[in-house]
């Protein structure tokens, strides 16, 4: 494939079976699309070990993966362009690398509530949380914490946050408090309720 045939290529999104992937290959594809918009990627098991290492977009400023902690910290390291991230912040077996890399070039987060407090990002403008019924994670293990208290538990305040949309449960009485006492810039606030029967519950 002649390397300049990928170059006006600026949307990808990849659909892949974790062990049909030669690691090589992986890279490769990669390079031949090097200007990268928005990068949408969905592994069937999404711990790919060093998949993603080496690779650098250097105009990727959109990321969707539902890749785990371990096979993304090294990719977002080395692409500081990506602003807006999209589910990847799941950890695996109770391991969490992107708690120790701040990411300070993401603007706008996604993902279940039971990660993002883990996740430091100190110029976040845009975050979305959702409540996960089945989890793996080391702190809520099999249990859904309220909105409330993973706010509590977020290491700073969100000095920049504008935008805050969430689902919470009917019982979070004080979640209007606590939204304003963490996030005293928003401009925009959406919650939908959850039921609370729906999932077992857990407070920090």
């Amino acid at each position: 494939t002649h390397p300049l045939m990928g170059s006006h290529i600026e949307d990808v999104i990849v659909t892949a079976d974790q062990a049909l992937i030669d690691q090589d290959c992986f890279r490769y594809c990669f390079s031949l699309v090097p200007n990268l918009v928005d990068l949408t990627l969905r592994i069937t098991i999404p711990d790919i070990s060093n998949s993603l290492d080496g690779i650098i977009l250097p105009s990727l400023p959109y990321l969707q993966t539902n890749i785990h902690h371990e096979s993304l910290t090294a990719f977002l390291t080395l692409n500081s362009r990506v602003s807006i991230l999209v589910g990847a912040v799941h950890g695996f077996n109770g391991v969490y690398p992107l708690a120790t890399t701040p990411l300070c070039f993401v603007k706008s987060l996604t993902g279940p509530a039971n990660c993002i407090h883990r996740i430091t990002c100190p110029g976040l403008m845009c975050l979305y949380m959702e409540l996960e019924e089945n989890n793996e994670m080391l702190l809520f293990t099999d249990n859904a914490p309220s909105i409330c208290s993973v706010l509590r538990a977020i290491r700073i305040r969100f000095s920049c946050l504008h935008y805050l949309t969430a689902e919470v449960f009917a019982d979070e009485f004080d979640i209007l408090c606590i939204v304003g006492e963490y996030c005293p810039t928003l401009k925009k606030l959406k919650l939908t309720e959850k039921s609370s029967t729906m999932v077992s519950r857990f407070s920090v």
